[in-house]
């Protein structure tokens, strides 16, 4: 016997009612591809699903075009079996969960979107854009293959991107930028490989590195301009011109982090930016580990190592103009 349709809206065919959210509110689950009683493609349900609702994809790819989905959460039959290709504009409430997604997602109007167990790739175009104050958290993920003239992941207007236990590698530009106020959290993850920086503060933007390890890069990898905020507290980072770069009045406050065979600097500080860096260890730059140049650039040192660092150069350089203290460093 049938149980009973979904609250607030008909049962389709092909979808599977399930308790929701909130106590007493059925939502449905509606299964694309693959087999009897499922609808055959995306298109065929939009008129149907509501907030809440889950879309189920079986194994095989789907081609769902450019959609707008309002808190309805993706994921696969079986996860990692299951690939949508498309451009996905969220708001609401939702999560994308154990997908391959070819194509772009965009959070707008304080989304708050969960990718989990999943991987995103998209040779034409960002892989994720945030904006309006909305939030996406990607846990588990694998982020690559970004275009040639797009950064993979891209906050601006407030917004948040926060990566929890991922990698972002193999993009050709930044691997990610974060402008006016928006953020990009970092947590127990690796960004590698980018043909940029592998990430890029301006216009007050915020990234915040926690327990994370970055390298392979041409430039400079982590990159704050224009009253941007860094923080970085037990990161890695190798391969790289200069680790991190702060300038136009930018802050980096810097704990327990290590730097190790860079081509530039550990930490460049530049243009009034200043910086605080407490327990670091730095080994093999070309150039001084720390240098602070320029009037009203402000560096304070504590508890610092600093070996084999600045082939032609002092282990730190403190220009004229600059200023610098230094306390229980070996240099």
């Amino acid at each position: 016997m049938a149980g009973p349709p979904a609250c607030g809206h008909a049962e389709a065919p092909g979808s599977v009612p399930t308790l929701g959210r909130g106590a007493g509110f059925a939502v449905a689950t509606y299964k694309v591809g693959g087999g009897m009683f499922h609808s055959s493609t995306m298109h065929s349900i939009l008129a149907q699903i509501s907030p809440g609702d889950v879309v189920e994809f079986a194994p095989g790819a789907h081609v769902v075009g450019v959609i707008r989905l309002n808190g309805v959460s993706l994921t696969a039959a079986r996860p990692g079996t299951a690939s949508i290709k498309g451009q996905l504009t969220y708001s609401g409430h939702a999560t994308i969960t154990g997908l391959t997604v070819d194509g772009r997602v965009n959070l707008v109007d304080q989304a708050r979107v969960t990718i989990a167990r999943s991987v995103l790739r998209n040779a034409a175009d960002n892989l994720l854009v945030a904006r309006g104050y909305s939030q996406a958290t990607l846990v588990d993920c694998d982020l690559s293959g970004s275009s040639t003239t797009h950064p993979a992941l891209y906050a601006e207007e407030g917004a948040t991107i926060v990566l929890r236990q991922s990698h972002l590698h193999d993009v050709p530009r930044d691997g990610a930028q974060v402008f006016d106020g928006a953020v990009l959290e970092v947590q127990d993850s690796r960004i590698t490989s980018c043909g940029g920086a592998a990430a890029r503060a301006d216009r007050g933007g915020k990234i915040l590195l926690t327990r994370s390890s970055i390298h392979g890069f041409p430039q400079n990898a982590i990159v704050g301009q224009n009253a941007s905020v860094v923080h970085a507290d037990g990161c890695e980072f190798w391969d790289a011109n200069s680790a991190i770069a702060v300038t136009g009045r930018s802050t980096a406050t810097v704990t327990g982090s290590k730097f190790r065979d860079l081509r530039g600097n550990g930490v460049y500080v530049a243009e009034a930016a200043t910086a605080a860096i407490s327990a670091g260890a730095f080994a093999d730059t070309i150039y001084p580990a720390v240098a602070v140049v320029g009037e009203g650039s402000v560096a304070e040192l504590a508890t610092c190592l600093i070996e084999r660092c600045g082939v032609k150069w002092p282990g730190l350089w403190v220009d004229d103009a600059a200023t610098a203290t230094i306390r229980a460093t070996r240099v």
